[in-house]
């Protein structure tokens, strides 16, 4: 047994693959890193110098100036909230636009209903610099104005 898991893990390190990414022990406290930024790692050290062989191969039979490039943003895909609170940050630094975010889940473009419906609930940061939304409220109507003047005489009253 330990001689196939030496096996194992000198085939991992020969392909830049990390042990415990094919079922293997690799005895170090690496394994309970988080998942994205296992994944981080696994494109960055493993995948990323052959995809950037095979897009200089592929780019030397296109014709002209044109270049091949892998889309490897699925391998960077996090969860739900960490997605939707990046979102939420680009577009309230206005770094990106509402469309823009709705692109990374492949989603369409917003309608004009969806944006006049945003305009309706603006957003402010909260302290921890993540967007929040505000309650639009309508200002309350000031107070009636007394149309007679404020030197007039009143009825029986001498004028001055």
């Amino acid at each position: 047994l330990l001689t196939q898991k030496h096996g194992i893990a000198s085939i991992c390190r020969m392909f830049g693959v990390p042990p415990e990414m094919v079922a293997s022990e690799s005895g170090t406290s690496m394994t309970y890193a988080n998942v994205e930024q296992r994944a981080i790692d696994f494109l960055t050290f493993s995948i990323q110098p052959w995809l950037t062989r095979f897009e200089a191969a592929f780019a030397a039979l296109l014709p002209g100036r044109q270049h091949v490039r892998f889309d490897t943003s699925v391998l960077l895909r996090t969860d739900l909230e960490t997605r939707i609170k990046a979102g939420a940050i680009a577009v309230a630094s206005k770094q990106q636009t509402p469309d823009e975010v709705r692109a990374w889940s492949d989603l369409p473009p917003l309608t004009e209903k969806q944006k006049a419906w945003l305009e309706i609930v603006p957003l402010t940061m909260s302290p921890s610099g993540l967007p929040k939304a505000v309650p639009v409220t309508t200002p309350a109507p000031l107070p009636a104005v007394d149309t007679e003047p404020v030197d007039a005489p009143t009825e029986g009253a001498p004028a001055k």
